[in-house]
């Protein structure tokens, strides 16, 4: 039996066990407990319960993230369907997320994300540095899936992630946490709340630091690599009830790491591809070697480490650092008859800077350095209320966004042929300005309509200085703007339409049934690796996803059972992709984005939670993801639609069990958890595909991962120990990839976090 198997049957059949024997027990538990919580979402930019919402949500409160050691962003995929999130090949400190087969690997400023990030109810315009995000002291972390284009706008065709945080109080408190596990971690943080003015004034004051040794070791220089950690958080909360009427809300936060790169490992070098002969060229020169053949071996060589998460990296030392800060302003004014207006004013900034191998050789095939420095300035209003005796709940609102920064990257291949280090600089403005509209009928018993419309339009402008360091240097920008100066400006703007429009019906108190039909689109954007080559700048046009959901959410058994189920078609549209485009020039080929496929994406999700005792809580999620192209034709006139999408695995499923036990000093929990999916692809249009006598490396074969934790609180839960195990079973695995068969002609990957075995303690005050 497989690791995959055994660890799915050791959760499976625990939760069978239980079930079995204290389902028995369903009429007494009903009659000392509540069943299955409550949990009070936003996800219409009002508060309501999660079961009265006719909108696929995924929502876990600050129990359910404790309990399943939900410790970063990316650890929440585990607990919720249709939801990937992996590393980038970027940085390790930003993420590609993917809900319902829409996804964005790139972190470029000229590119935006198909997913929503959202923090108390501000959004990040990008996924760079979102793995700095600090899930303590959270409330509740909401996953929203299909577009959500009425509400939260643009850029959120696949859905929204939302973090809300925890608002001060008018009572002292605090608490103390440390952790720390097998590879060296130490870190604690800190919370503090602190009233100043009864009723009127308080302070909320969050802050984090850890410091982790790496999982594994450059083989080159004896440097640890990957899993790292050396970075920490501070986020502050100021509440000011001014008056009866008036509500301000003051926060801000700063964000500091710096840790190795990503630590890529050698995986496959095809020398039939006319690029990659030149990468064997590089690997001959560095070894003496006299065959194309051999040097395959010794590139094939350098990925076959005794330890799965050794790596090779010829830049020493290499380094992710990422510096992010912000702040936000809400303001909320009660006008009296139901009616309320709310503001929401946000500045961020960023710097990150990268240098990395991403060959994972000895030898010097692919070295980048990275820099990025981002503002983002945003305005959002909103008005709501309620009309005709309450019958109707309506908001109208209004949203400015203005993102500046500058994308460079300085990249180094085959530095043994000699060759220049090309240079990506670009200045980029993202201007946004939106207006909408939605509302909520209940026109006639049990039965409601909701309806919505947004308008968005975006200008958008490029400064390019692309340039080839060679001798002289060469200017990479086709009729610059001033003659003799390597400079060319882009610009262009795009608008569109995006509505909602809801049917749900409630036939008894905790059942709700829905159809639903939304559209959204993600915007255009230039090409920031553009070359001389005129049409590698060319602007892509926006996308869009017209999507029809039926859906139920029903509550059972007196709230003991909870079963939310959801089916979904996706019609996805000029579907931005990087595409082969021959140079116009006749210089060869261009790597572009165009808007070049069209695809239906067909689903299933499922989530049922079930209390059979006050003190055991059963859950299990399943995902169906079936996204075929329609059409994807490339520059060259390949036909792609046979293609898999990236990172949308076709089935995901988890299992969770959770026990406490009541003790008199205090309960005892123990949760185990297992999450498996399917074949998962980081780049479907690999030439590592299975043909030509070389293995399919076009992504990771289906896995499972084991999480568990044990807790034990003392003086009526003031005081707690957890000791936590993450990937028990050691499944070695990648979690993404790079892959340049058609340039360089490898591909290398980036392994998944080893077996992580620690503990937390904590102290309420």
């Amino acid at each position: 039996m497989s690791k995959m198997q055994s660890g799915a049957s050791l959760v499976a059949l625990a939760c069978a066990t239980m079930i079995s024997s204290l389902w028995t027990d369903v009429a007494r538990a009903q009659s000392t407990d509540e069943g299955i919580a409550d949990i009070v979402v936003t996800a219409r930019k009002r508060a309501e319960s999660l079961q009265n919402v006719p909108i696929a949500v995924t929502a876990l409160d600050s129990v359910a993230l404790k309990n399943q050691s939900v410790q970063s962003v990316k650890d929440v995929q585990y607990q919720t369907p249709s939801l990937v999130i992996a590393p980038t090949n970027a940085d390790r400190n930003s993420l590609t997320v993917s809900i319902r087969g829409q996804s964005v690997a790139d972190t470029l400023l000229t590119v935006d994300p198909a997913i929503g990030i959202y923090i108390d109810g501000v959004n990040f315009a990008k996924t760079v540095g979102t793995e700095l995000a600090s899930l303590v002291d959270v409330e509740r972390v909401e996953v929203l899936k299909g577009p959500q284009g009425t509400l939260f706008g643009r850029n959120t065709t696949g859905g929204a992630l939302s973090i809300t945080t925890k608002m001060p109080t008018y009572t002292f408190g605090g608490e103390l946490i440390g952790r720390t596990d097998y590879y060296g971690r130490a870190g604690g943080s800190i919370v503090l709340n602190l009233p100043i003015s009864d009723d009127v004034l308080a302070l909320r004051l969050v802050g984090s630091y850890d410091r982790r040794d790496s999982f594994g070791k450059n083989r080159i220089d004896g440097l640890g690599i990957g899993g790292d950690l050396d970075g920490g958080s501070i986020r502050g909360t100021l509440l000011w009830n001014a008056s009866d009427a008036i509500e301000v809300v003051l926060r801000g936060d700063y964000n500091k790491t710096s840790t190795s790169a990503q630590a890529f490992k050698a995986r496959e070098l095809f020398i039939a591809a006319p690029g990659s002969r030149a990468a064997a060229g590089a690997i001959l020169a560095d070894r003496g070697a006299t065959t194309l053949a051999g040097a395959r071996l010794a590139y094939i060589a350098d990925g076959n480490t005794d330890k799965f998460w050794d790596a090779n990296q010829n830049v020493t030392p290499s380094h992710s650092r990422v510096k992010s800060y912000g702040g936000s302003g809400t303001i909320t004014v009660d006008l009296g008859d139901s009616t309320q207006l709310k503001s929401i004013t946000s500045y961020r900034r960023l710097t990150r800077d990268t240098l990395m191998d991403m060959d994972g050789s000895r030898y010097n095939l692919l070295e980048v350095n990275g820099l990025t420095s981002q503002k983002l300035f945003a305005q959002e209003g909103q008005l709501t209320g309620k009309l005709l005796d309450e019958s109707v709940d309506w908001i109208i609102g209004g949203f400015y966004s203005h993102e500046t920064g500058n994308d460079g990257t300085r990249t180094f291949a085959l530095k043994s042929l000699g060759l220049p280090r090309n240079v990506v600089d670009g200045d980029v403005i993202n201007k946004s300005i939106a207006g909408f509209g939605q509302f909520t009928w209940r026109f006639v018993d049990k039965l409601s309509f909701t309806g919505g419309l947004r308008y968005t339009k975006d200008t958008k402008s490029l400064i390019s200085r692309n340039r080839a360091l060679s001798t002289p240097i060469t200017c990479q920008v086709p009729s610059p703007d001033t003659p003799g100066v390597c400079q060319r400006t882009f610009k262009d703007s795009w608008d569109d339409m995006s509505y909602t429009a809801v049917l749900d019906y409630q036939p008894r108190d905790g059942l709700l049934l829905y159809a639903k039909t939304s559209r959204g689109f993600r915007s255009g954007g230039f090409n920031l690796r553009g070359s001389i080559d005129p049409q590698t700048f060319l602007p892509f046009e926006p996308e869009n996803v017209t999507d029809y959901e039926v859906g139920l959410k029903a509550d059972l058994l007196d709230r003991h059972l909870r079963l939310n189920l959801a089916g979904y078609r996706s019609s996805y549209k000029d579907i931005q992709r990087s595409v082969v485009v021959p140079s116009g020039n006749g210089s060869g080929i261009s790597t572009v984005i165009q808007n070049a496929a069209s695809a239906r994406i067909n689903g299933l999700e499922a989530e049922i939670t079930a209390k059979p005792t006050q003190a055991l809580t059963l859950r299990a999620t399943g995902a169906m993801t079936d996204a075929k192209y329609s059409r994807y034709v490339n520059g060259l006139g390949a036909d792609l639609s046979g293609l898999k999408f990236p990172f949308t695995p076709k089935w995901t499923y988890t299992l969770s069990a959770g026990y406490d036990f009541p003790l008199d000093n205090g309960p005892l929990h123990i949760q185990a958890d297992w999450g498996w999916q399917d074949d998962i692809y980081f780049f479907p249009d690999s030439l590592f595909n299975g043909t030509n006598g070389l293995p399919d490396l076009r992504g990771q074969k289906a896995y499972g991962l084991l999480n568990g934790r044990i807790s034990k609180s003392f003086e009526k839960e003031r005081f707690e120990v957890a000791f936590f195990v993450r990937n028990a079973l050691n499944k070695k695995y990648y979690a993404a990839g790079l892959d340049t068969g058609s340039s360089l002609g490898f591909s290398s990957g980036i392994p998944g976090d080893p077996r992580l075995v620690g503990a937390e303690a904590s102290i309420k005050f």
